[in-house]
Order: structure tokens, then sequence, then C-alpha cells
């Protein structure tokens, strides 16, 4: 769990960096308007200009949203509860080492030597290059559809809105955490169809206990809290808590990670 302490580390120092960084050097030029961190930044944009702030707010935002607030979110689920050597563990662990590698060169020119001591981390062995002479890393390619991409970009969408019901419950005291919620989805045909692909997975991604979808003429959420008792190993609330009288606190998925072959974990 370093690497994992590691990433956590350095989102922080990003925050303070961006927040220190947002109005450029050289006031004499026209300030560009920051733009998504997957939309390329141009030499002419950041050099020319001396605008290298915006390079900070992009690699910033995907940092804070798309990592902290979402994947890395949703990981942790994994890291914590699956089997030691399980694929879907592993996988995660794989993810974090390229993602660390990548981030660690991206940002060695701005944050020095938090970027060095990670380095330091990482490559024990002694006559080690330094970061700073190092090439840029290649993270392995995706092997994901279009297809595939958009429902991904849907559900990101959906799961907000899902968010946003579960903290109205939140605030009525009717649930602690995400995963006392419990979660509907009316989904239209189309939105079903892309959907269905992570069914199976889905409460992983939502982070509640339990996720149903059923198609309808138009979409629609329903939160309601879990009336399931809560897993101590897992936080998740589930029907098989209890039903065990070897593990009668954790629940059969639990069971199975730590004593069986363990969950099947597909897309989260």
């Amino acid at each position: 769990m370093n690497i994992y302490k590691s990433l956590l580390l350095l989102f922080g120092c990003l925050v303070l960096i961006a927040a220190c960084s947002k109005n450029p050097l050289k006031t004499n030029v026209t300030t560009s308007l920051p733009t998504p961190w997957w939309e390329p930044l141009t030499p002419d944009v950041v050099i020319d200009n001396y605008e290298f702030y915006l390079a900070i707010q992009k690699l910033v935002s995907f940092c804070s949203e798309d990592l902290g607030g979402f994947y890395l979110d949703i990981l942790k689920d994994r890291l914590y509860t699956s089997g030691e050597n399980c694929l879907a563990r592993r996988s995660a662990q794989s993810a974090l080492h390229h993602i660390t590698h990548a981030l660690m060169r991206l940002m060695a020119p701005i944050l020095s030597f938090t970027a060095h001591e990670l380095w330091e981390i990482i490559h024990k062995e002694k006559n080690s290059i330094s970061v700073f002479e190092d090439y840029w890393y290649a993270i392995p390619e995706h092997q994901l559809s279009d297809d595939q991409l958009e429902a991904w970009n849907l559900v990101r969408q959906i799961r907000d809105k899902a968010n946003k019901h579960i903290e109205t419950l939140r605030e009525a005291g009717e649930v602690g955490s995400s995963l006392q919620a419990n979660i509907s989805l009316e989904l239209t045909d189309k939105e079903f169809e892309k959907i269905k692909l992570f069914e199976s997975d889905l409460k992983f991604i939502f982070i509640t206990s339990a996720v149903e979808i059923m198609k309808a003429k138009t979409f629609s959420i329903e939160v309601i809290p879990s009336p399931n008792s809560k897993c101590d190993r897992c936080w998740h609330y589930a029907k098989s808590v209890g039903q065990d009288s070897e593990h009668p606190s954790i629940c059969q998925r639990c069971i199975s990670n730590l004593f069986g072959k363990g969950e099947v974990r597909v897309h989260a």
C-alpha cells in the first residue's frame, strides 16, 4: 500500500500548488481559460505565454476528480476486501503502479523534492538514475471499445446524480455512509443497454450495498436505507450477514474472499 499512500500525498501537494498558481506570473498576456484535463494544451499557450498554471490545473483536476473522486474511491474496496492474491486486487495494484510511475514523472518539474523522494522509495536499487534523468512513462493501452467508454461516461453521470440523493438521506439522518443505501434505477432502453454492462459491479461503482436497474420510459432514481445488517469486514449491508455460524459478523462475500475461492470482479 506504499504506492497508494504516496499517491494521496502527491495529490495533497498538487492541491496546494494549484492554490498558489491560479494566476500566471506574466501579466501582460491574455489569460487563457482553464480547459478539461483530457483536452491537450499546446506549447504556445503554456510556454510562450508563461501560463504554466494551466498545466498544473489539468494535473490537479485529473488527480482530484478522476482519481481521488472516482477511481481511487471505488478501488479501495478491491484493495481492502478481496483475497490477497486474487486477480481483482492484483489488477488494481498493477494499475496503481502504472499511474504512480506516470504521475511521478509528470509532476517532477513542479514537485521536484516529492517526486525525487517517491523515486527513491520505488527504486531502492543502488546506482539508480534520478527521476529527472528518466524518460516519460508509457502507460499500457486500454482494451475498452468506444461503446464501453460511452457506458463509463454514462455511469459516472448517473453516479453523480445518485450521490445527491444519498446526501439528502444523509442530511435527514436516514443513512450514515453511502454503503447504507440501496439504489433503484429506472432507465430508458438506450441507457439500460449501456448500464447493464456493469450490472454485477454497479454496487461497487456507486459505493452502495445494492443497485437494481430496470427499464422505463423515463430516467429516475430511488434511494432507500438498506434493511440488512452491516458486515464488520467490508461494511456492506447484506442479507448473508449472520447466516454463517462460524463467522456470524461478516457477509458471504468476505467469507469467500477469506476462506474460499474469492469473488469475481469484472469492472470495479
